[in-house]
């Protein structure tokens, strides 16, 4: 598991009451609502300092999506 997967399961298991996440785990169907995707989303703007929206929760809240996007987002800063 890379820093930013296990980054991003803490917070998921904090917002959603859990122990364990899997890829394929929905924020949404796992009980996370549009106020915890504000929520998860700001924490991983300030961990990351990357720029992240709530729409891109809505539009996959697939664990591994959330992942990759924040990775791509990472290297995308680290470029510029």
């Amino acid at each position: 598991m890379t820093d930013i997967s296990a980054e991003v399961a803490a917070v998921w298991c904090e917002l959603l009451r859990s122990n364990t996440i899997d890829a394929d785990d929905n924020f949404f169907a796992l009980g996370g609502d549009s106020m915890d995707a504000v929520v998860l989303i700001q924490h991983l703007v300030d961990n990351f300092g990357v720029e992240l929206s709530v729409a891109d929760v809505f539009r996959d809240a697939r664990f591994s999506a959330v992942v990759s996007l924040v990775q791509q987002r990472v290297r995308l800063a680290a470029v510029n």
